[in-house]
C-alpha cells in the first residue's frame, strides 16, 4: 500500500513538472539568434527567421525597435522573414495589434570579435 502511494506521488511529481503538460505560453524566437562581425563598423547582413507561438489566435504585430514591420489577424502560430543589415543589437516584439502589449520578444544580438593582439613573450635568451 506505502509503495503504490509512493509511485502515485512520483507519477503527479512528473506530470505536473513536465512541460509537455504545461499550458503553453506566448513565445517569439528567431534563428540565426545571432551574427559575429570583424569590428564595430562592420554591419551584419544576414535573413533573420522570426517565428512564434500564442496561446490562442489573435491579431499581433512585431517590431523592430519600436517600429512596426509585419501585422498578422487571428495568429497563433507563423513565421516571418527580415533581412538584417545592421552592426548593433536589434530588438524584435510581438504584440497585440489593437493595444501594442508585448506579447513576447527577441532579441538579435551582432558580437564583434575585435582585433586581437598577440604580445611576444619575452625570452631571457637569445639565438644569435
Amino acid at each position: 500500500m506505502r509503495s503504490t502511494v509512493c509511485i502515485i506521488i512520483s507519477l503527479m511529481l512528473v506530470l505536473y513538472t513536465n512541460n509537455s503538460f504545461a499550458a503553453p505560453k506566448n513565445e517569439l524566437f528567431g534563428l540565426p539568434k545571432q551574427c559575429v562581425v570583424n569590428d564595430k563598423s562592420d554591419h551584419c547582413k544576414t535573413e533573420l527567421t522570426l517565428s512564434w507561438t500564442l496561446q490562442t489566435a489573435q491579431d499581433i504585430c512585431i517590431l523592430k525597435d519600436a517600429e512596426i514591420i509585419y501585422c498578422e489577424k487571428q495568429s497563433s502560430q507563423s513565421s516571418y522573414i527580415v533581412n538584417i543589415d545592421n552592426n548593433n543589437t536589434v530588438t524584435f516584439k510581438l504584440v497585440a495589434m489593437d493595444t501594442l502589449v508585448e506579447l513576447s520578444k527577441f532579441k538579435f544580438n551582432v558580437l564583434y570579435l575585435g582585433k586581437t593582439s598577440i604580445k611576444r613573450r619575452k625570452l631571457p635568451w637569445r639565438l644569435l
